[in-house]
């Protein structure tokens, strides 16, 4: 991980039967990570959390 922060955020289920989670970022980490809301962010297990990172695949459209 070469920037590192850790924050603790509310996630919410969008009950559409997806698995899929809406994250509550502070808008200056979106404005660090160069993300905009909606977004995609693929996830990952990192020490007792989880590392969220951009989900650039070309397949996935916001």
């Amino acid at each position: 991980m070469d920037n590192l922060v850790m924050l603790i955020a509310k996630c919410h289920d969008l009950y559409d039967g997806s698995g899929s989670l809406m994250v509550d970022l502070p808008s200056d980490l979106l404005e660090i990570m160069n993300l905009i809301v909606g977004d995609a962010l693929s996830t990952e297990p990192f020490n007792r959390g989880v590392a969220l990172k951009p989900n650039y695949d070309e397949d996935t459209v916001c």
